[in-house]
């Protein structure tokens, strides 16, 4: 099965979402089981384009590596390895990020730093 990549916030051995609640009301990521993603309509900063939501990944680590320089919070923050289902891409994203109805993160998924 394809890789993708994610950027995540690591607590401990825990992996959590950058922003929003994944499952329960709480944003922890579970290893070893697919993982839905909460089918809503989110929008882009304050007033920008809406979408229907799902789990933003990328195709490749290079890709996230390039990505993930948006970000100015990096001392605990990883970009995981994982598999994806229903899959389809971010049409407004000037990026070549993806939205996945479903996330599989493996026990021993890889793990990397923020460059």
């Amino acid at each position: 099965m394809k890789k993708y990549y994610r950027i995540v916030d690591v607590d401990g051995e825990n992996f959590k979402s950058l922003f929003h609640s994944v499952m329960n009301g709480r944003r922890n990521m579970p290893k070893n089981m697919w993982i839905k993603a909460i089918k809503r309509i989110g929008w882009e900063g304050a007033s920008g384009p809406k979408y229907r939501t799902g789990f933003h990944v990328l195709p490749t680590l290079e890709e996230c590596q390039k990505y993930a320089g948006k970000f100015k919070i990096k001392d605990r923050r990883r970009i995981i390895s994982l598999h994806c289902r229903d899959l389809r891409k971010k049409k407004h994203s000037p990026s070549g990020v993806l939205l996945a109805g479903e996330i599989f993160i493996p026990q021993d998924c890889e793990v990397h730093p923020l460059i």
